[in-house]
């Protein structure tokens, strides 16, 4: 049974106007260098770009490349008229909390809450919670575990075509579940 006052949801392509948005944190990021270093053998795969050996080394990005980049991002997506939610950083730790999209993902009128390949970043969801309280709970689905799938590899092209691309942070079964 839905709730009073439910909010409503609803993606149905990638290329429709954005209304509203929960943005990511550029801080904290990646303080604690020990964990970070830990935690890094979780990452088979760092892609062979210009920043590689800086990104290995935990010295790129950085907090201070971060923040401005954040606050022109929001300030530009509040400029268009979009209706911009942050994430609390306060409800669980993740070392490199930058992207919300990973954590969650809207399909027609179903949010949702991906199951992460990583496990440092297992309870980023618990970030965005807050702004999920809203929506009717029938419409707020965990990806069973087993089924990896991260938002940031799912493509809401029209309603009848979803891209998902298949890599170590998205499985077979994490598109599996998503078809059914």
């Amino acid at each position: 049974m839905s709730r009073p006052n439910t909010a409503a949801i609803n993606v149905r392509d990638e290329f429709s106007q954005l209304k509203k948005a929960i943005v990511g944190l550029a801080s904290p990021f990646q303080r604690d260098k020990a964990q970070v270093a830990n935690e890094m053998h979780e990452f088979p795969f760092v892609p062979d770009t210009d920043r590689k050996e800086e990104v290995l080394a935990l010295t790129y990005p950085t907090e201070a490349i971060l923040q401005p980049e954040f606050t022109h991002y929001t300030s530009t997506l509040e400029k268009h008229g979009v209706d911009v939610l942050r994430a609390d950083p306060n409800a669980a730790y993740s070392f490199d909390y930058t992207c919300p999209r990973d954590i969650g993902f809207v399909v027609d009128d179903i949010f949702f809450i991906s199951r992460m390949a990583v496990s440092s970043r297992a309870k980023e969801y618990k970030t965005i919670l807050a702004h999920l309280e809203d929506i009717d709970a029938g419409k707020v689905v965990q990806v069973p575990e087993g089924a990896l799938i991260e938002g940031g590899d799912v493509v809401v092209l029209d309603a009848k075509t979803i891209l998902v691309g298949i890599n170590q942070r998205t499985s077979r079964k994490g598109v599996e579940f998503l078809r059914n």
